[in-house]
């Protein structure tokens, strides 16, 4: 179990009455390409709170429906709407001030959000998922997982619009019963970098990704052959993206996993670029040796962000210290702190009403996001996988033969003028080559494959030339 920083909290819950002008001004909002609309209906079969485990005791759902209010006020701001917790006296083990100061430091972080994004948070909806309850040494102890929904204006553009993000976070809560109700004794938690609140331990927290090591392909005497790219495509990825963000999307509630297809990687150090590398692989792009997963299995590439970075910056544009019109849709967004390696990795899923790109990522799990979430101070980097900001799908065509010829780039066996205009395409980033093709394209041998490349390719075509 991790540790918990500061004071121990001693909470009543209470009632707290909110008006209906509290609503959420958005009804109904499209969830991707899934066709799934997010209401409060869509996330929680009961308003609020959803215990996954039907053993659960009903009375959890009273306490926490309680508990969840004051977390969505929090973060729509609606605190004047809401008496505080209560206390009782005769039952606390600190003073009010302990109390106090997590609920302001909450409030001054998610204020401090607002001005690093630019953005004014007009309203929010929170769900909980009760995974699970149990009493220790006559404490309850409950792991639940937290999602809100916040309606903002992104400032960006001066025009009044509401744009949608969300995020979702998993609590060990313990309380103690008592005569009046429950006391909040302890509320385990990290919201990661959008919000910055946490109450663990830095040692305690987990790692940003799976340790290093070896290739996590375990499976003795397992092999994958390369493949040639179908044709990627970043809407298709997009509506994975959508589609997994958060823990619900297996038929039913279900804490252990996102699609539980892939191992969840949470508690082995960061589920982010096992999340990402799903993404691109659902819009189209073919496992192969050094990038794949199956069956538990996976490599460093698939599931570490500073090895997807260079796996996928030879399939696509990579640019450092991207501007928001190079972050392109169904292309990955990557992360470093100040002096630091590559460690974590978003996925672009279109952009909000100003224009901004919007990422979605695990670990923690954020939805519709702005992509430069993590501040100014971050090294940002990204790569081009689709040929617009619209998500176009990139230019592709399939190997025919196993063994082509240098300047033979598009690999058909012959060599000629389809051969040079794939090049330009290459050099244009409007085409997604393999690994093979970029070799039998770059025929100068500096490492590009460029536009001297397909005029040598033309030269050769038309008998000018005999070789490279």
């Amino acid at each position: 179990m991790k540790k918990c920083t500061g004071v121990i909290l001693a909470v009543v819950l209470a009632f707290c009455p909110l008006s209906p002008a509290a609503a959420m001004e958005t009804d109904a909002l499209t969830y991707g390409q899934s066709g799934v609309e997010l209401t409060q209906e869509w996330f929680a079969t009961q308003a609020g709170v959803v215990a996954e485990d039907e053993a659960i005791d009903a009375k959890w759902k009273l306490v926490l429906d309680e508990y969840t209010k004051k977390r969505e006020a929090d973060v729509s701001g609606r605190l004047s709407l809401c008496e505080p917790f209560g206390y009782a006296s005769d039952q606390m083990s600190l003073d009010q001030s302990a109390v106090a100061q997590e609920d302001k430091e909450r409030a001054y972080r998610l204020e401090k959000m607002q001005e690093r994004l630019n953005i004014s948070i007009k309203d929010a909806k929170t769900t909980v998922i009760v995974q699970n309850a149990e009493e220790q040494n006559g404490l309850w102890v409950i792991d639940l997982y937290e999602w809100t929904f916040f309606d903002y204006d992104d400032l960006d553009d001066g025009q009044a619009k509401t744009d949608v993000s969300g995020f979702g976070v998993t609590h060990r809560l313990t309380l103690k019963e008592t005569a009046g109700g429950y006391e909040l004794l302890e509320d385990c938690y990290d919201e990661g970098a959008l919000t910055g609140m946490s109450t663990v331990n830095e040692e305690d927290k987990e790692a940003g990704e799976p340790q290093d090591g070896a290739d996590y392909c375990g499976e003795a005497g397992f092999t994958l052959q390369q493949q040639s790219y179908a044709s990627y495509n970043a809407q298709a990825a997009v509506a994975y993206a959508d589609r997994y963000v958060c823990h619900d999307q297996n038929g039913s509630v279900n804490s252990d996993y996102y699609n539980s297809a892939y191992v969840n990687l949470n508690g082995q150090g960061g589920d982010c670029t096992n999340y990402t590398s799903q993404c691109f692989y659902a819009g189209g792009m073919p496992m192969d040796s050094t990038w794949f997963y199956r069956d538990g299995n996976f490599t460093r590439a698939w599931a570490t962000a500073r090895y997807q970075y260079k796996y996928m910056s030879a399939k696509g544009k990579a640019i450092s210290n991207p501007s928001g019109a190079d972050i392109r849709v169904g292309s990955p967004v990557y992360y470093a702190n100040p002096g630091r390696d590559i460690s974590h990795s978003a996925i672009c899923v279109g952009t909000n009403s100003a224009g901004t790109p919007v990422v979605n990522a695990h670990n923690n799990d954020y939805y519709h996001v702005k992509w430069n979430y993590w501040g100014s101070s971050t090294n940002y980097y990204t790569v081009q996988l689709s040929a617009s900001s619209g998500g176009s799908t990139l230019i592709t065509i399939p190997e025919t033969v196993s063994d082509p010829s240098l300047g033979d780039a598009n690999c058909d066996g012959v060599i000629n003028a389809s051969d040079a205009l794939f090049v330009l395409q290459i050099s244009a980033q409007m085409a997604l080559p393999t690994d093979k093709q970029r070799q039998m394209g770059d025929v100068t041998r500096d490492g590009q494959v460029a536009a001297d490349d397909a005029l040598l390719i033309l030269k050769k075509s038309a008998g000018l030339i005999s070789e490279f």
